[in-house]
């Protein structure tokens, strides 16, 4: 099934809205049941992004009366590439991935003469550390949460290596210690906004498959800690989107194994299986 980007309800609209909520103007157009709930004036506004967590995994891997699916109000799409850096950069920056261009998980900087995984900040090939220092002028986009007007608080995976922020900003190593972070910062008493992401369920369904037990393990999980987190918070309002769906393949095709291919080209391929790039050698143009 072919799936466009639909501008007017989509992750990038759910930032927007967000953004025009702490005072951050955005041109981008806002969703009005979103917008309409947030003028409830909630004293605590978390914004929680699970990674890969679309409808699909969604319905195959929780009951209609789990907190998760319970509770849907509207589907929406992700940008293209529907890749995790990709998405996750428009969600955070409230713009269009023609505007950060972060498009993918493996980037090549002509700087390092290298591909670099961004998010864990190594390289894509040898899997080695990056010094980030080299590559900061080519990720300089704001997160749109970094000019709240009121106080803001971010909650990211200890491994995230790029992303810079004024927000007060936590990192956890688990799940259970994302939601621990989040039942303390609700304590905090101030009006404020939270934006958190988790890297799961995607993680797990990469490894072993969008139906697989591993992935209904997780996704148990989650939907078990996000409804903790619900009963244990007042004057609280909880959004939840994926930055992208997932679905297991069913056909693969190893373009690298194309030697006449390959050897038109002056990087190995890079970004994501989903949407790769390629930069081909002047001569081969």
């Amino acid at each position: 099934m072919e799936v466009k980007p639909d501008w007017k309800i989509s992750i990038l609209n759910v930032s927007a809205t967000l953004a025009d909520y702490i005072g951050v103007k955005s041109n981008i157009a806002k969703i009005d049941i979103l917008k309409n709930e947030l003028n409830k004036n909630y004293k605590n506004v978390i914004y929680i992004c699970m990674d890969g967590l679309g409808m699909f995994p969604l319905e195959q891997n929780l009951p209609k009366s789990s907190i998760l699916r319970e509770n849907v109000k509207k589907t929406i799409t992700s940008v293209f590439p529907s890749t995790t850096t990709n998405a996750t950069s428009s969600l955070y920056s409230a713009t269009y991935p023609s505007h950060h261009g972060l498009f993918g998980w493996s980037l090549y900087f002509e700087k390092l003469n290298s591909c670099v995984d961004i998010y864990i900040g190594q390289n894509s090939y040898t899997r080695e550390p990056i010094d980030m220092s080299k590559i900061d002028d080519y990720l300089t986009f704001e997160t749109y949460f970094s000019k709240s007007k009121i106080p803001a608080y971010t909650v990211f995976p200890d491994f995230m290596k790029y992303l810079q922020t004024s927000t007060k900003n936590y990192n956890f190593a688990s799940l259970e210690e994302a939601f621990d972070v989040l039942k303390e910062i609700v304590k905090i008493n101030e009006k404020k906004f939270v934006y958190c992401y988790l890297p799961e369920p995607d993680a797990t369904m990469h490894n072993y498959g969008t139906t697989s037990k591993e992935a209904k393990d997780i996704i148990k999980t989650i939907n078990k800690l996000t409804e903790e987190l619900a009963n244990q918070s007042t004057d609280t309002l909880i959004i939840v989107t994926p930055d992208h769906g997932q679905t297991d393949i069913t056909s693969y095709i190893p373009l690298y194994e194309d030697k006449e291919l390959m050897s038109t080209l002056k990087t190995p391929m890079f970004l994501e299986p989903r949407a790769t790039g390629m930069f081909v050698k002047k001569e081969c143009e």
